[in-house]
């Protein structure tokens, strides 16, 4: 193994987690919102003022897997970064699966949601990836800085 591949841990792994922040902006949902969820949310951070739990991304195409609620509210706290595990996620170690009868779910439907901003229900996708998310506390107002 190289000195560059012990480095970077994703090129060894291809689904593995690789942990950054990006601008809020570039994020792209493929699933509706929840009012209720966002207000839990929205109270637990104000409460605590930190996110533990990062957002999980497709790395090409920067669309949401996992963590939509999040985006939002940070959002509507003016986060302009959001801690995110990105992933490549044409990796077959990674999957997925619908959690509605009748809805049909592929990698390929959920990027093309994404995409295209035509989001599916919320809570229609259910993804599996590899090696279980870490938490990785962040204070909100690290995230309200500017790049």
């Amino acid at each position: 193994m190289s000195a560059r591949e012990r480095a970077n841990p994703i090129s060894r792994n291809p689904a593995a987690l690789a942990f950054g922040f990006v601008n809020n902006g570039v994020l792209l949902p493929h699933e509706a919102l929840e009012p209720e969820r966002l207000e839990e949310l929205r109270v637990s951070l104000g409460q605590k003022g930190i996110l533990y739990h990062p957002v999980i991304a497709d790395r090409d195409s920067l669309v949401i897997l996992d963590g939509h609620h999040r985006v939002q509210i940070l959002r509507e706290l003016g986060c302009a970064r959001v801690p995110v595990y990105l992933v490549r996620y044409k990796d077959p170690a990674i999957r997925v699966f619908s959690r509605r009868p009748g809805i049909m779910v592929d990698k390929g439907t959920v990027i093309d949601r994404g995409l295209g901003g035509t989001p599916f229900p919320a809570r229609t996708s259910r993804h599996v990836f590899p090696e279980a998310p870490r938490p990785r506390p962040t204070r909100l107002g690290h995230l309200r800085d500017r790049y």
